[in-house]
């Protein structure tokens, strides 16, 4: 019986998977923590596009819209950023489906040359 070799590309595939999440997490416990719903500072301090425009920007929506979806406010979350919250369950399909392929081997075409 040989030794398995691990896929050099597999595991870059499930270190991604895994940084994403990591990524998604700490914006979601940021997010929790410190409410941008509030007029109270963030330890961040200012969006610089606002500072420089006057005007709240896609992030701010955006960031605002995070918030109201973790928290299962879907109309207020589509007041904030109806452009995010749409693209929502596409980029969870695509992230369920990533990681199916990096760790459960979903779709996994066998090379069939020889």
């Amino acid at each position: 019986m040989g030794q398995v070799e691990a896929d050099p590309h597999r595991t870059a595939q499930r270190a991604g998977t895994l940084v994403v999440a990591g990524v998604i997490g700490a914006a979601a416990a940021f997010v929790l923590r410190f409410n941008p719903t509030d007029r109270g500072a963030d330890p961040t301090g200012p969006c610089l596009w606002h500072a420089l425009t006057g005007i709240n920007g896609p992030t701010c929506g955006g960031t605002r819209m995070f918030y109201y979806l973790l928290h299962g406010d879907l109309v207020d979350a589509a007041r904030h950023h109806l452009a995010a919250l749409v693209a929502v369950p596409f980029l969870l399909y695509a992230g369920i489906r990533w990681a199916g392929i990096a760790w459960l081997t979903w779709f996994d075409i066998p090379n069939l040359t020889p």
